[in-house]
C-alpha cells in the first residue's frame, strides 16, 4: 500500500488583482509523485481572462501546459501525476478584466 503524505500546500496568488498580469514564483516539483492547482476567482468583471500553467526543465524557460479561459468568476482545478518536467509556475493575463481577484493554490504530495 502506498501512503500519500502531504508535502506542500502554497498559495501562488492570494486576492490578487486581475487587472495587473503577473506570474507566480516557480516551485520545483521534483520531489512530488503528484500535485494539484487550484484556481478562484471572485467579482470578475470584463469580457475575458486566461491563467497559465507554466511548465519548464531548467526553472527559467517557461511553456504553456494548461491554460483556463474565463469570462465569470471560476474555480478550476488542474490535478497533475507523474510529470516529466521540473518546475511549475502560474501566469494571469487579464489584458480586459476591469475589475476581479484571483487566488491559486498548489498542494504537492510524495508517495
Amino acid at each position: 500500500m502506498n501512503l500519500v503524505i502531504h508535502q506542500l500546500n502554497k498559495k501562488l496568488f492570494e486576492n490578487h488583482d486581475m487587472t495587473t498580469d503577473e506570474s507566480s514564483e516557480v516551485i520545483n516539483i521534483n520531489n512530488f509523485a503528484l500535485f494539484a492547482i487550484q484556481y478562484v476567482t471572485d467579482s470578475f468583471a470584463g469580457t475575458g481572462f486566461d491563467v497559465n500553467l507554466e511548465v519548464s526543465n531548467d526553472g527559467e524557460n517557461f511553456a504553456i501546459m494548461d491554460t483556463f479561459s474565463g469570462t465569470a468568476d471560476a474555480n478550476h482545478m488542474i490535478n497533475v501525476e507523474k510529470a516529466g518536467y521540473s518546475f511549475v509556475r502560474v501566469s494571469l493575463v487579464g489584458d480586459t478584466v476591469t475589475a476581479g481577484t484571483l487566488t491559486v493554490i498548489f498542494n504537492g504530495k510524495v508517495l
